[in-house]
Formats: structure tokens, C-alpha cells, sequence
């Protein structure tokens, strides 16, 4: 069984995420589901930007993988900031 290190990847991304969420929340009136989709839509930026530079983000070891969640967080971040209301 081998070890494997701490997941920095993965901590980039998701603070990434989270603190465009919470900038967005605090500098617009946007209701939640729009700040819950523009974190969205950033974390999918995170996971393509580690999909091109080769890093496992979430476990995910292949970059097909990365890309694929990429394009499902900013599909659904998308929808969920252009419909919230």
C-alpha cells in the first residue's frame, strides 16, 4: 500500500472556487443560486487548467477525466447563474 501526499491540487482548486463565490456573494446582490453557479463555472476552469498542466485533481488520473469534469461543473455553473433568480 502506498501513500499518497497531501492533495494540493485539489485544495488550489477548490479555494479557487470557493473564493470566487464568496467575492461574488459579497460584491453583488446575487441571489444564492447564482453565486453557487459562478463557483461552479470557476471550478471548471480550475479543472481544465489541471487537465493542461498534467495535475490529479479529486483523484482523477487521466485527463480526459479532468476534462470531462471540467465541462460538467461550467455546463451546470453556467445554467445555474443564467437561470437562479
Amino acid at each position: 500500500m502506498t501513500v499518497a501526499g497531501f492533495p494540493w491540487a485539489t485544495v488550489v482548486a477548490l479555494l479557487y472556487a470557493l473564493t470566487a463565490a464568496s467575492w461574488i456573494a459579497k460584491t453583488t446582490p446575487a441571489p444564492a443560486a447564482w453565486v453557487v453557479g459562478y463557483g461552479l463555472a470557476n471550478l471548471g476552469y480550475a479543472l481544465a487548467a489541471a487537465g493542461v498542466f498534467g495535475f490529479r485533481v479529486f483523484g482523477l488520473r487521466k485527463r480526459w477525466q479532468l476534462f470531462l469534469a471540467s465541462v460538467l461543473c461550467f455546463v451546470v455553473g453556467t445554467a445555474l447563474s443564467n437561470t437562479g433568480a
